[in-house]
């Protein structure tokens, strides 16, 4: 599966996640998000504020393990096991699975 395979996927099921009445989350999807996901800060991609707290917050290149995310229709964010308590733009990484 590609990176934006991957995105879009996960995407997606979070998607549905966050909104009732956009579909159930399958056990299969379920499972899927529960996998060890690796998430890659890029530098690129997003506000200028979402640079910003990406160089303050994290390192470039360095692999980070996704804890959530949260979908909506414009927009979404991501949160990381390893950085409590903050959350960043799906744009600014890229992902992979372990």
């Amino acid at each position: 599966m590609s990176k934006e395979e991957l995105k879009d996927k996960l995407i997606g099921i979070y998607f549905k996640k966050s909104y009732f009445g956009v579909g159930e989350v399958t056990k299969e999807e379920e499972d899927f998000i529960k996998q060890e996901i690796v998430c890659i800060p890029t530098g690129k991609g997003g506000w200028d504020s979402d640079k910003e707290m990406i160089k303050e917050h994290l390192e470039i290149g360095k692999e980070y393990t996704l804890d959530s995310m949260s979908v909506s229709q414009s927009s979404s964010t991501l949160t990381l096991k390893e950085v409590q308590g903050k959350s960043f733009n799906t744009v600014c990484f890229n992902f992979k699975q372990r």
